[in-house]
């Protein structure tokens, strides 16, 4: 069963149990203990951070593909990330091809600054998605994630805020990602 997911990101529920994520060789985590893989603690992160980083690959002028970070703001519905951006952008462009993307969300909860540089860190929370970007067309499903989006940055902003007129709405790129799995990755020092 696929979520959508507009502007951009879209999970598939895994086998398994279902309150968590399937472990793959994709998302495995090599110290175990600084992974988690339950639906719960990815989501927390994911609704508490604002900005994504979305990795893909181009090919600009048809030539060699190179990687592309890209960051963005985004917001949920389910099982679904809906990032948002202009229609002539990069990412736009790229992933409404259907291609593979990494999203990646951190949350910085401190800075570790040690006597020496190199015992120097910081303690974070991240959630890495992989999968296949789609495009979203459905005027109604763009709606609804900007909505998503908005209120996901400032809470209650989307009932504030004007209406949105044909021409924003045709201008937004609107993608989903079928994700092939999530993790979270506490790190602390």
């Amino acid at each position: 069963m696929d979520y959508r997911c507009t502007g951009n990101v879209i999970f598939k529920k895994v086998s398994g149990p279902m309150d968590s994520y399937a472990k793959s060789k994709l998302n495995k985590v090599r110290k175990s203990d600084r992974a988690a893989y339950d639906k719960d603690t990815v989501h927390a992160i994911l609704d508490e951070a604002f900005l994504a980083h979305v990795g893909f690959t181009d090919n600009p002028g048809g030539g060699r593909e190179w990687p592309m970070v890209i960051p963005m703001i985004y917001g949920r519905i389910g099982e679904t990330l809906y990032l948002h951006g202009a229609k002539a952008a990069r990412f736009a462009k790229t992933l409404g091809r259907g291609v593979p993307v990494c999203i990646t969300v951190t949350l910085v909860d401190a800075l570790v600054l040690a006597r020496s540089a190199f015992h120097s860190s910081m303690n974070y929370r991240s959630v890495v998605v992989h999968g296949m970007a789609r495009q979203v067309s459905d005027p109604d499903e763009k709606s609804e994630a900007l909505a998503q989006v908005t209120d996901h940055l400032a809470p209650g902003r989307w009932d504030e805020a004007r209406p949105m007129n044909d021409k924003e709405l045709k201008s937004r790129a609107d993608g989903a990602r079928r994700s092939q799995g999530a993790h979270r990755r506490p790190h602390r020092r």
